[in-house]
């Protein structure tokens, strides 16, 4: 009785650990990729835990299809290479256009971005919109990858007289230290990054302010049709219309003290995820 006992026991331990092997082997587990800090929507802490309004709506947007979320930091361009070669599921803050549609899956918009011009104010006399950027004497830098919008695209990076005063860098952090160094004169960034960022205690961000902005322009979780099946791609469709549902976005912008126009982000139509091969 005691042999068959101990063997029962065994036989129940194999069992739970063979459960657990498979709960493992076959658990949802998503990539998210963020790109340094770009506050309010990607903030890493202390104690090296990723916070943000991007980032909580896509912790919110995740929890909801049984999914773990795993983040790392890479460069932005290099995220946008992963994204569309499957090697990680989402990222977030995501222009749509009829280039990038060929590659990626897009949900939302989950944010209405406003570009703004933030340059030196000794230079900015004038400078009040982008036509007004031919005259600006001054180095303007661009983050390597990014897109604001068709205006943006037209008027800056398609604008063959405005190359010569354009230089491409790699990542938010970079502009920053270079507009304070002197090493460039202008930059575009998102307009509540640059509000963070411009209220910060450094005594140099005085010679600086934003110039200008652009019309608001939707952005979105962009997904990777490769890594992410239809099955997927249904529950998270399903989550983030609960989370509209909930008004989730707008308890966030609550949460980091940001105005939420309701009625522009209303104003864009909502996008979902293809859930066909």
């Amino acid at each position: 009785m005691l042999k068959k006992t101990q063997g029962n026991k065994v036989a129940i331990t194999c069992l739970i650990l063979y459960l657990l092997f498979l709960h493992k082997a076959f658990a949802c587990s998503l990539t998210l990729a963020v790109s340094n800090d770009f506050p309010p929507y990607h903030m890493k802490n202390v104690d090296g835990h990723w916070s943000g309004l991007s980032v909580d709506l896509v912790r919110a947007l995740v929890s909801k299809t049984d999914c773990d979320l795993k983040i790392i930091n890479v460069p932005w361009i290099r995220s946008i290479s992963l994204l569309r070669q499957g090697k990680i599921h989402l990222i977030t803050n995501f222009t749509s256009n009829a280039e990038r549609a060929q590659f990626y899956l897009f949900l939302g918009p989950h944010h209405v971005e406003k570009a703004a011009f933030i340059a030196r104010m000794s230079l900015s006399n004038g400078i009040y919109n982008l036509s007004r950027l031919q005259y600006f004497n001054g180095v303007i830098a661009i983050t390597r990858g990014n897109s604001f919008g068709e205006e943006f695209d037209r008027y800056v990076i398609d604008d063959v007289q405005l190359q010569s005063k354009l230089v491409q860098i790699k990542n938010n952090v970079d502009r920053y230290s270079l507009l304070i160094k002197g090493r460039i004169d202008g930059m575009f960034d998102d307009e509540l990054s640059a509000q963070y960022i411009l209220a910060s205690t450094h005594k140099e961000n005085e010679l600086f302010d934003i110039q200008f902005t652009l019309k608001g322009n939707p952005v979105y979780f962009g997904v990777s049709p490769i890594a992410v099946s239809p099955e997927l791609r249904a529950k998270l469709n399903q989550s983030w219309l609960a989370l509209l549902e909930d008004n989730t976005v707008e308890t966030l912008y609550q949460k980091y003290d940001l105005f939420f126009d309701k009625k522009e982000f209303n104003g864009f139509e909502q996008k979902l995820l293809n859930t066909k091969n």
